[in-house]
């Protein structure tokens, strides 16, 4: 299954383009607050270690990796008659 190159990118460059208008503004201290980071990303990765096995966690991170950056073409008729 070949890349999904245009996810890769609009990905990329929209977090270039948001840390640039970041940068520009009054610079980027004021929008890290790491405590906070750590609060949010550190809680949600020990609860999600909590619930599940650690071989499910990094199945399904690479479950995830390959859905978000694989190309892949749908039907749009079975899309519609599942939705």
């Amino acid at each position: 299954m070949p890349v999904d190159l245009a996810t890769l990118l609009g990905f990329l460059i929209g977090l270039l383009l948001i840390l640039a208008a970041m940068a520009l503004g009054s610079g980027l201290a004021p929008f890290f607050n790491v405590p906070g980071l750590l609060i949010v990303v550190g809680g949600a990765t020990c609860a999600t270690l909590m619930r599940f096995p650690l071989k499910e966690c990094f199945k399904a991170f690479a479950t995830a990796a390959k859905k978000a950056f694989r190309y892949s073409e749908s039907d749009p008729n079975r899309l519609i008659e599942e939705v």
